[in-house]
């Protein structure tokens, strides 16, 4: 009858003997030649982490028609574009935006009170050098501040940011100079 490793092995002199033949059945240690090749295996799903020049970038155009859309929800899509939130090789300090041209600055929904209530303010720097400029004043006189302030906003506070608020281009009507560029619109 042989003993098996659920029963406890049996007290006496050979006691210390059986239990090491009944150990040795039950133990699987893998062969040295199986454990190289798992090794190796791993080694070779590893991937490696590829970086992008920014040589190799290519900028695309876009075009987007701003007319009854809520600044906010707006901006965001175009802060996306700009710094190239959307590509799957997108690489936080490399330029890999695209240029946007945003059409129909004029008729950009403000929600709420905001037409109104919604003060943009500026500082000369000097004292009481405080102005606070109304929301409709700021879309009689340049329509497309109202995203641009928005978009910059949004983008982070640092030199790449300074160079990707360059390719926004924003008008107040649905013209624009950059029919050449062949832009593909969205939305």
């Amino acid at each position: 009858m042989q003993r098996t490793a659920e029963r406890p092995p049996p007290a006496g002199k050979n006691r210390s003997i059986r239990h090491e033949v009944v150990s040795q059945q039950t133990a699987h240690t893998a062969p040295p030649l199986f454990r190289a090749s798992r090794h190796a295996a791993q080694k070779a799903r590893t991937m490696k982490t590829t970086q992008p020049k920014e040589s190799e970038v290519i900028h695309k155009w876009y075009l987007i028609d701003a007319t009854d859309k809520p600044a906010g929800r707006l901006a965001v899509d175009v802060c996306r574009l700009l710094r190239g939130r959307g590509k799957p090789d997108y690489t936080p300090h490399i330029d890999m935006g695209d240029f946007v041209v945003v059409t129909n600055c004029s008729k950009i929904k403000l929600t709420g009170r905001k037409e109104t209530g919604k003060t943009y303010a500026k500082y000369t720097r000097y004292q009481s050098g405080l102005t606070e400029t109304p929301a409709e004043k700021i879309r009689a006189k340049d329509p497309g501040y109202i995203l641009v302030h928005a978009v910059r906003g949004m983008l982070p506070k640092n030199r790449l940011s300074r160079q990707l608020i360059k390719r926004l281009k924003t008008y107040a009507g649905a013209e624009h100079p950059h029919a050449a560029q062949n832009p593909e619109v969205i939305g």
